[in-house]
């Protein structure tokens, strides 16, 4: 079978190797020219297999690098939320009232205990000073009784000089301040 002269200039143009070894008569095996044909379309569905896939392939790298950046964003986005929680935790308004009144119930404890403590050694301070005070009037009505004689007035000296020396028998002490027990 041949082919038109035109078809075969161009399949010449397209696949030089078709043609027969005589070009003058520019015949074309069409066999061959079928089986080159399938071949190359071939290749060139291979080729643009590979052109397909090598798109793909950069595609792929692209969402891939696309998909770390935005894991890496969400990351960073979680550390900082984490940060914040963590400061959250100690600047939440509850938190700090819940501190402040802590703060402000050991504050009141201390207080209290102070005083108390001042208080005690304040009573004990006036009961002893109160203890003191009557010890004093007890015995300076005991010396007023020894003093006080009834009588004459030229025995009334005696009798209390008398009584005044019982008194330094029984260890008691005038002093200017008080009365002491020895």
């Amino acid at each position: 079978m041949a082919l038109g002269t035109e078809t075969c200039r161009y399949l010449s143009g397209v696949f030089p190797d078709l043609l027969s070894p005589n070009p003058t008569h520019l015949e074309c095996d069409v066999e061959h020219t079928q089986e080159m044909a399938a071949h190359e379309s071939s290749r060139t569905t291979k080729l643009h297999d590979r052109t397909k896939w090598g798109e793909g392939n950069a595609h792929q790298n692209r969402e891939l690098v696309l998909k770390e950046q935005d894991q890496y964003l969400r990351g960073r986005e979680i550390e900082r939320q984490e940060e914040e929680l963590r400061r959250a935790r100690w600047t939440n308004p509850l938190v700090l009232a819940i501190l402040a009144a802590a703060i402000a119930g050991f504050t009141n404890a201390g207080v209290s205990f102070m005083n108390n403590a001042h208080q005690l050694h304040l009573e004990k301070f006036k009961a002893n000073q109160t203890y003191t005070l009557e010890r004093s009037k007890e015995e300076a009505t005991r010396i007023l009784e020894m003093i006080k004689v009834s009588g004459t007035e030229k025995t009334a000296p005696d009798r209390a000089a008398t009584n005044l020396g019982f008194s330094d028998r029984s260890r008691l002490n005038i002093r200017s301040n008080g009365c002491e027990q020895h």
